[in-house]
C-alpha cells in the first residue's frame, strides 16, 4: 500500500508530504491542489505505460492525463526547473525518489541522474502490488481504475472494446463501464466475508451492482443488449417498489444524471481486486445526499477488502459516509487520511485533521466542509 506521496514543484503544489491511508480523502477550495495529487501519480503510470518512464522521461500528456507539456506543468515559482515525486509504501526498502529536469518552453522532461531513476524503479516495483500497478505490469486490470470528474452522462448507447474480454477497462470517464460489465457479469465479487456483498441473493458482479444502484435509487435495475455489428452496448433502467410490477425500460437519457455518473464508480468499487488502487474525482456528482453518504461507505467496505481509495471529493456527505464506517469499526481510524487543501498565492496549503475511533475529527480548519454551519447561523442570527 502507498503510505506517503510527496511532490515537489508540481503544478499549484511547490512542496508537499501527504499520508496515504487505505482510504484518502482530498478536499477543499477549487484550483487547490487536489487533483494534482492524483495526476501526479497518473503521470506515472501514463509514463510506465508508454515505456518513457524506463527511458528516463516523465509523460505529462497521455490517454490518463493531459496536462500540456513539462514546462506547463512545473510549478510558476519553482526556484530550479525540476519536477519531483516521491512514493514510499509497504515492502519497499525506502522511498522511491522520481526528480525530472524540465527543458525548454515546448518542454520535455528527463530524469535527473540516470542511475539514481533506475534505482527509484526498481523500489517502486517492490511497492507490493501498489508498484506493479503503477509500473503498470500488473496482470489485470482489475487492480487499477482511475474516473476522473468529466464522466460520461446519459446517453442512448456505449462503445465497445475489443480488450475487454481479457482486460476489465472502465475508461477514464467510465465510456467502457456497460461494456466491461457486460463481459464480467459473473465475476465473484470479493471473498464470503466482503462488506461489499449486499445482495444476498448472490456474489456475482451484476447483482451486486444492482443492489448499490438501488441504493442510490431504490428499485432501479439496469439491463444491457449489446450491438455486437456495431461495436456498441445499450444500457435501460427499469424500477420496481416491492410487491409491485416492473416498470418498462428507460433509456438513460430518459432517468437523469445520477445513475449514468455514479454506475461507473459503484462499478470501479466493486470490481478492484484485494492489492489494486482505485482513484476517483467527485463520485458524489448528480447524487443525492442519501446516496452519497452510501458511496462513502462502499469505499470504506471496499478498503476494508483490501482496495487502496484515493478520492477527491466536494461532499460532507460522502466523508460522512467513511466517518460512520469507522465508528462502526469497519476500517481503524488510522486507515483514513483526510486532507484540506488551500491556496495561499500561488502556493497550495495543507492541512490533514485526524480520525478518532468514534468517526470524529481533530480539527475542523476553516472552510472545511463547514459551510452547513455557516449558514445555519446566519438562518438563526435575528435580522
Amino acid at each position: 500500500m502507498l503510505e506517503q506521496l510527496s511532490i515537489r514543484n508540481f503544478k499549484c503544489i511547490a512542496e508537499a508530504t501527504i499520508r496515504m491511508g487505505s482510504i484518502t480523502l482530498l478536499a477543499g477550495l477549487n484550483g487547490a491542489g487536489k487533483s494534482s495529487v492524483i495526476q501526479s501519480l497518473l503521470t506515472l503510470r501514463q509514463s510506465a505505460r508508454s515505456g518513457d518512464l524506463a527511458r528516463g522521461y516523465l509523460r505529462t500528456s497521455g490517454e490518463l492525463v493531459d496536462l500540456g507539456t513539462p514546462t506547463d506543468v512545473l510549478y510558476e515559482d519553482a526556484d530550479k526547473d525540476s519536477i519531483e515525486i516521491e512514493i514510499s509504501g509497504d515492502g519497499a526498502n525506502g522511498p522511491a525518489r522520481f526528480q525530472f529536469d524540465v527543458f525548454g518552453e515546448s518542454g520535455f522532461a528527463k530524469a535527473a541522474d540516470f542511475v539514481k531513476h533506475t534505482t527509484a524503479l526498481n523500489i517502486a516495483s517492490s511497492l507490493s502490488t501498489l508498484g506493479l500497478v503503477l509500473l503498470d505490469v500488473a496482470p489485470s486490470q482489475q487492480l487499477f481504475h482511475y474516473l476522473n470528474a468529466e464522466r460520461v452522462g446519459p446517453r442512448k448507447y456505449g462503445p465497445m472494446s475489443a480488450t475487454q474480454r481479457r482486460e476489465f477497462y472502465l475508461g477514464t470517464r467510465g465510456e467502457f463501464t456497460l461494456h466491461a460489465l457486460y463481459e464480467h457479469l459473473g465475476q465473484t465479487v470479493g471473498e464470503p466475508d466482503d462488506l461489499r456483498r449486499i445482495s444476498e441473493n448472490s456474489a456475482r458482479l451484476d447483482d451486486q451492482v444492482e443492489a448499490w444502484l438501488a441504493e442510490i435509487s431504490p428499485g432501479a435495475r439496469l439491463n444491457l443488449s449489446p450491438f455486437e455489428q456495431a461495436d456498441l452496448m445499450v444500457g435501460t433502467f427499469s424500477f420496481a417498489e416491492q410487491g409491485t410490477l416492473r416498470s418498462r425500460q428507460f433509456r438513460s437519457t430518459n432517468v437523469g444524471f445520477g445513475l449514468s455518473y455514479v454506475l461507473p464508480v459503484i462499478v470501479a468499487l466493486l470490481s478492484c481486486e484485494s492489492g489494486g488502487v482505485v482513484l476517483l474525482e467527485n463520485p458524489e456528482a448528480h447524487i443525492h445526499p442519501g446516496g452519497q453518504t452510501r458511496l462513502g461507505e462502499l469505499c470504506a467496505f471496499a478498503a476494508a477488502a483490501g482496495v487502496q481509495i484515493i478520492v477527491e471529493t466536494h461532499s460532507d456527505h460522502f466523508m460522512d459516509g467513511i466517518r460512520i464506517a469507522v465508528r462502526k469499526g469497519i476500517l481503524a481510524p488510522e486507515a483514513c487520511a483526510f486532507h484540506y487543501f488551500e491556496r495561499i498565492g500561488t502556493r497550495t496549503e495543507i492541512s490533514s485533521p485526524e480520525l478518532d475511533k468514534n468517526g470524529r475529527l481533530s480539527s475542523w480548519p476553516q472552510g472545511f466542509f463547514d459551510q452547513h454551519r455557516r449558514n445555519a447561523a446566519k438562518l438563526v442570527k435575528p435580522l
